[in-house]
Formats: C-alpha cells, sequence, structure tokens
C-alpha cells in the first residue's frame, strides 16, 4: 500500500470501489492508515507482508527511500508475512491488482495463482525488474488469459508497450489485462 497515493486515487475517482491494502513497514504502515481514514469502511489495511509462505520473513529498511524498502534474509526487522493467497481467498470479486513489493513479486504471483482463475481481475499493475514478465510471472498471467504490457513513462506522455519476446522487457512497470 506504501503511503496509499493509488489507493486513494481509486477511491477519489471510483465513488463505489473499496480498497484492501497490504503494507508490513513500521512507520509506513500507520501512514496509510492516516491517509486512507477519510474513506472509512471502503478501505482495510492488513500490516503484513504478502508471500507464497505463512510466517515471519526478515525486512531491511531503506532509510535513504522508504519505497525501496524490502523482504531480504539479512533485513535487521522480522517482519508478519501471509499467504498472498489467503487474503484474496476472502474476497467475491477483484477488479485491479497492484503489487511493488521491491523483488519479492514473484513470490506473491505464485501464491494468489489460484486466485487469479477464480477472481479474473480485469487488469493487475505491477514492477518485474528481474525476468522483464517474459519469466515465471508472464508464465502465469499468461496462463490466465492476460495480456502484458510495458509502461513506457516518459514527460509528457504514458504509453504501454505489448511484451512480446525478452528485448521488450525494458520496463520496470507493467500492466497484465485480460485478453
Amino acid at each position: 500500500a506504501n503511503i496509499g497515493y493509488v489507493a486513494a486515487c481509486c477511491l477519489t475517482r471510483i465513488p463505489e470501489a473499496s480498497v484492501v491494502g497490504v503494507e508490513p513497514q513500521p512507520g509506513i504502515v500507520e501512514l496509510v492508515e492516516r491517509n486512507m481514514a477519510p474513506s472509512g469502511e471502503r478501505v482495510i489495511i492488513h500490516r503484513v507482508a504478502l508471500s507464497d509462505t505463512e510466517g515471519e520473513l526478515r525486512f531491511r529498511i531503506d532509510p535513504a527511500n522508504r519505497g525501496a524498502s524490502r523482504i531480504c534474509d539479512d533485513g535487521e526487522i522480522v517482519i508478519p508475512a501471509v499467504h498472498a493467497g489467503t487474503i484474496l481467498a476472502t474476497m467475491p470479486r477483484l477488479d485491479l491488482v497492484k503489487i511493488d513489493v521491491e523483488g519479492h513479486e514473484e513470490p506473491v504471483f505464485r501464491a494468489i495463482d489460484a486466485q487469479l482463475a477464480r477472481l479474473a481481475p480485469r487488469a493487475i499493475l505491477f514492477e518485474d525488474q528481474k525476468d522483464g514478465a517474459v519469466g515465471p510471472i508472464g508464465e502465469i498471467l499468461r496462463r490466465h488469459g492476460y495480456a502484458i504490457h510495458g509502461i513506457e513513462k516518459r514527460l509528457t506522455r504514458t504509453a504501454l508497450v505489448p511484451v512480446l519476446s525478452r528485448r521488450d522487457c525494458r520496463f520496470n512497470d507493467y500492466l497484465a489485462r485480460r485478453s
């Protein structure tokens, strides 16, 4: 969820929307909860990390850029983690998913694989700096009928570029849309 910017945009633009956010980072989770408080019951924030396992994970806080903090083996704090599929299993409907977990995306996608088939969200925004959406994440998404696009950000425009091969994977951010 980070500080809740994307959630706030959705809630403002789509009056009937509700948001389920996940934020494990101390200090940031309190900020997103304050930012989302005006939306009341339209927002649920989970104070955990998502993964493909239950339990605890080590987490490194980047003091220069809290948004770059991440799950890693040598992290200085321990955070609770839940299987990402568990949270999605409680949802009757899901239109948009945003996954930006600083390198932990693949375990999250593995965990939500079965729920993607059931919920069939219309769009999935995600970050992928490893395989550029042609590796394991791309395989999961394509199996569920998603076309993947890189998000090309320019000063005056944003464009979606189809990802058809590894050479198309030059982006950090991607959009998967139901075909």
